[in-house]
């Protein structure tokens, strides 16, 4: 139906969010690996006709409707947001920051949403990952000198945002 619906220049916003609700759903549709394999491709395939029939840049259609698809539909946010292995958190990270400060220079209202990824990812580099957020253990005396101030920046950065959101949540 979609490919037909694509094809007469027929495609709509819902048909398309229905097409990858059965791709993503489907039995039938192969897992090859881990990095999305097949449901890659056709998630890519359906997202960036959209992004052609609205006049859209690449990738902006499926942006806009981040949350519908990793939240309903399951898709991993970095297939979504076609960002990188391993990055999902520092991006994640830098979009909450970006969206909270654009809402409330807006209207002055901070939204939970954001202050609760920003405090979520802050300092998402001195945590390791497969742990829930337990923090990785002091560089050593023997470490080179800008891997210790690299260590305290990070953290210190991390303290800072979430003495920011705790403070803007608490104006609102």
């Amino acid at each position: 139906t979609w490919a037909m619906a694509s094809d007469c220049e027929r495609l709509t916003e819902s048909l398309s969010l229905l097409a990858l609700e059965a791709v993503t759903r489907s039995k039938k549709t192969p897992r090859t690996d881990r990095r999305g394999g097949i449901l890659k491709s056709q998630f890519e395939m359906i997202t960036e006709k959209m992004d052609s029939v609205l006049g859209l840049k690449k990738g902006e259609w499926a942006k806009s409707h981040e949350h519908h698809l990793t939240k309903r539909l399951g898709v991993e946010k970095r297939i979504v947001m076609r960002w990188g292995r391993g990055s999902t958190k520092k991006n994640d990270l830098a979009n909450a920051v970006k969206t909270h400060r654009a809402l409330k220079n807006t209207n002055g209202v901070a939204d939970a949403t954001m202050l609760s990824t920003i405090v979520r990812n802050a300092g998402y580099s001195q945590r390791h990952v497969s742990c829930q957020g337990e923090p990785k253990p002091d560089v050593g005396p023997g470490a080179p000198a800008e891997e210790r101030e690299r260590q305290e920046a990070e953290r210190s950065a991390g303290v800072r945002l979430v003495q920011t959101a705790v403070r803007d949540a608490a104006e609102t």
